[in-house]
């Protein structure tokens, strides 16, 4: 997965916000085999530039477009509408990349089955016993799932993800169980669990969490900070009263690879606990929606309002 380059022409103000975009979108852009990076301008496939402000504040600047970069022509320009989504900047680099590598994103699926089979084998065999993982009949290195460390067999390289999955899809792979753990140090696992669970869900879900049962998280995912914000409202559901798999997707907290990626990674980093299914008759329960966090920090803004004016009342102060 060769990725493509971005270089960031605008103020520094508004590439710092960017930045924060392309980070957030990597994970879906990455789903679909699309991969970008950040270079400088003038070797870049892309550039993002920013035209002046033709009224109001000059200091809000103009309409974004990406200048689009190919050998031998001119450079095309296409505007790009409301470039601070998340969704908005998935749409114009995908739309960007297909247009310089007709085809682009067309092994997306494979990435994340291949992400979903190697998650799986993990879960199967993940224990206190070593596993030896190995890519094209050599092993790459040797996972520790006690201490939660990756050993590589040449030197201790952190393990990249997109070199990986590009690897797997090409050759075959195979997690098995290790005799012992290298000498060298080792590196955290769980990042790297982290992201191949996310690039599963557009796969699907890990065969262990789609049997009957309910969800809880038994621990605090860290990782999904910076994440999409419905992290925070499946963290807060699933931190509350166990729920199972279907009553969470009714609650509509996020698409379902979203989810079902969110889902994926927790259980592979050992945060999400399954539950046995309550009642001899297997009724599913019901979950309750939690507020959004916004709607929270509302209804907390609303009640103080509510405590002040009493107060203002009794005492005989009219609002001001």
């Amino acid at each position: 997965m060769v990725p493509f380059s971005v270089a960031l022409s605008v103020p520094g103000h508004r590439s710092a916000l960017l930045r924060c975009m392309l980070e957030s979108a990597a994970h879906e852009l990455r789903a679909r085999g699309i991969r970008w990076k950040v270079v400088e301008a003038g070797s870049a496939d892309v550039t993002f530039r920013q035209r002046p402000a033709t009224h109001g504040d000059p200091r809000t600047g103009g309409d974004l477009y990406a200048e689009i970069h190919r050998a031998g022509s001119d450079a095309e320009q296409i505007r790009v509408d409301g470039p601070l989504r998340s969704a908005a900047m998935v749409t114009v680099l995908s739309r960007i990349a297909r247009s310089l590598r007709p085809g682009a994103g067309a092994s997306g699926a494979t990435g994340s089955s291949v992400a979903l089979r190697w998650l799986d084998a993990w879960c199967n065999l993940a224990a206190n016993a070593p596993i030896d993982f190995s890519l094209g009949g050599s092993t790459v290195a040797v996972l520790d799932p006690r201490r939660g460390t990756w050993h590589a067999a040449i030197g201790t390289a952190t393990p990249d993800l997109e070199a990986l999955l590009d690897r797997m899809t090409r050759e075959p792979f195979a997690l098995q169980p290790a005799g012992t753990v290298p000498a060298t140090d080792g590196v955290p696992l769980k990042p790297l669990l982290w992201q191949l669970g996310l690039t599963a869900g557009a796969a699907g879900l890990l065969p262990s969490l789609s049997q009957p049962g309910e969800l809880r998280l038994k621990g605090w995912p860290y990782l999904a900070a910076g994440g999409p914000r419905s992290f925070g409202d499946m963290i807060r559901q699933l931190r509350g009263a166990p729920v199972d798999l279907i009553a969470l997707r009714e609650l509509g907290l996020a698409p379902r690879e979203e989810l079902q990626g969110f889902l994926n990674a927790c259980h592979a980093c050992g945060y999400l606990q399954a539950v046995p299914a309550a009642g001899a008759f297997g009724q599913r329960s019901q979950a309750a929606p939690l507020p959004p966090l916004a709607a929270v920090a509302r209804r907390g803004a609303g009640r103080s309002a509510g405590v002040l004016a009493s107060i203002r009342r009794s005492l005989g102060i009219g609002a001001e």
